[in-house]
């Protein structure tokens, strides 16, 4: 329970790190945001090692180059409790780059998978500078704090977000958003969403306000506190 404290309260300073990105500082602001961002990531590592889901050799080994709006990026093993990231397709084994408070959650999303016998997922990146098309604002792949999945591979057969997602019960990739969803740490959004989500789901954390068509509902207590950092 101290654990999940602990990491809760690592997640909130680094989702303010994130969604203050870019905004003018004093210098005295700008010092105290980098002291709170460092304990919040030293704090994050620590999680993750008391969680089990890395060792303090593996977070200082995969460690990705530092990004500007993603200072905590790592890039994660290929294969995650017996689940293989493939980039794109079956040719590209590489693992996700993603901000150290995504890991865990990716981790947990693994295991979800090996437990209901998807054996590989097929993702479009992770950490990425971009903008959200047509709108100022940056997605959170520039924090690296999403990831997109363009499919997964179950029972020998690959199925794919384009061709074969429907919203039924018994549709693998649906099942997959949904356990996402669930967590009530996820918040996806798939074709449902608009044009751009046709062949891919868009997994990011929470911390931002939410908007427009899910595939559940975005619970947020206070709008007024939650800055849309947007996708």
């Amino acid at each position: 329970m101290r654990n999940t404290a602990r990491l809760a309260a690592a997640f909130a300073l680094l989702s303010v790190a994130a969604c203050t990105a870019g905004v003018a500082q004093d210098p005295d602001e700008a010092s105290s945001s980098a002291e709170s961002a460092i304990d919040a990531t030293n704090a994050c590592h620590a999680s993750l090692t008391a969680e089990g889901f890395l060792t303090a050799a593996e977070i200082t080994s995969l460690r990705a180059v530092p990004q500007t709006d993603a200072p905590t990026a790592m890039r994660l093993p290929a294969s995650i409790r017996g689940v293989t990231f493939r980039y794109l397709d079956r040719s590209n084994q590489t693992g996700l780059v993603v901000a150290c408070d995504l890991v865990g959650p990716v981790f947990r999303a693994a295991q979800w998978a090996a437990d209901h016998d998807v054996t590989d997922i097929y993702h479009m990146g992770g950490y990425y500078n971009r903008t959200v098309a047509a709108r100022a604002y940056k997605s959170q792949h520039a924090y690296g704090r999403a990831f997109d999945v363009r499919g997964i591979r179950k029972d020998g057969r690959d199925q794919w977000v384009s061709r074969d997602f429907a919203e039924t019960s018994r549709n693998d990739l649906y099942a997959l958003a949904q356990a996402l969803v669930a967590t009530r740490v996820f918040t996806v959004l798939g074709p449902g969403y608009d044009p751009d989500h046709a062949n891919h789901l868009h997994v990011e954390l929470e911390g931002c306000l939410c908007e427009g068509l899910q595939l559940a509902p975005c619970t947020v207590e206070d709008t007024s506190e939650r800055p849309f950092c947007g996708r």
